[in-house]
């Protein structure tokens, strides 16, 4: 998919090897196929992106995890997914700002999955995501075929990709202490990005 629309990618940090919990700012609806091309992960991902056009197939393809939000029987389905996954040894790519910005900032990151990182005793890897053109940043109300055509029709975009050194929880008292630890890092990496 990346390949099809010319995106090129500028990768810089250590890949994580086994089951991790990965922690990535959100600008696009790019994000876990930029991520999912560098390492295999099992994505989550907000159930409404299944019924869209090209990218729902690709997302059920790679095997991304859909939550309903607000519902507590998809919350307990999506936790035990993350815990087969991590069991399997593969890492599990989360967006815990819960939606997409510019990326010129990151926002608090919801605790969700760190409690997980931290019953399970896997690592946190924060990962910092930017985009050239940065008009590729998908946000609000923006409509996907729309946003989908301004790709299609740029003659080059790169993703910027920086992969943070992993976090043990048990440096974190916490799950709200890791996912403000996270966070830290994924700003930080975001501005030394630039």
């Amino acid at each position: 998919m990346l390949d099809l629309h010319g995106i090129e990618l500028d990768t810089l940090g250590p890949f994580p090897l086994g089951p991790a919990i990965l922690a990535a700012n959100h600008v696009s609806w790019l994000d876990p196929l930029v991520i999912a091309s560098l390492l295999p992960c099992v994505p989550i991902s907000k159930a409404d992106v299944s019924a869209w056009p090209v990218v729902g197939g690709i997302a059920r393809e790679l095997g991304v995890v859909f939550v309903t939000r607000g519902d507590p029987r998809s919350g307990m389905r999506v936790l035990r997914a993350t815990q087969a996954a991590l069991g399997h040894g593969l890492p599990v790519l989360n967006f815990p700002e819960g939606t997409t910005t510019l990326g010129e900032s990151v926002l608090p990151f919801r605790k969700g999955l760190f409690g997980i990182a931290r019953s399970a005793g896997v690592p946190v890897v924060p990962i910092a995501l930017a985009y050239d053109p940065p008009e590729l940043a998908w946000v609000g109300d923006d409509a996907f075929l729309p946003h989908w055509l301004k790709l299609a029709g740029t003659r080059r975009a790169r993703a910027f990709v920086r992969i943070g050194v992993p976090i043990l929880p048990a440096s974190c008292g916490s799950a709200l202490e890791l996912s403000r630890t996270a966070r830290s890092e994924v700003a930080r990496l975001l501005r030394e990005g630039r």
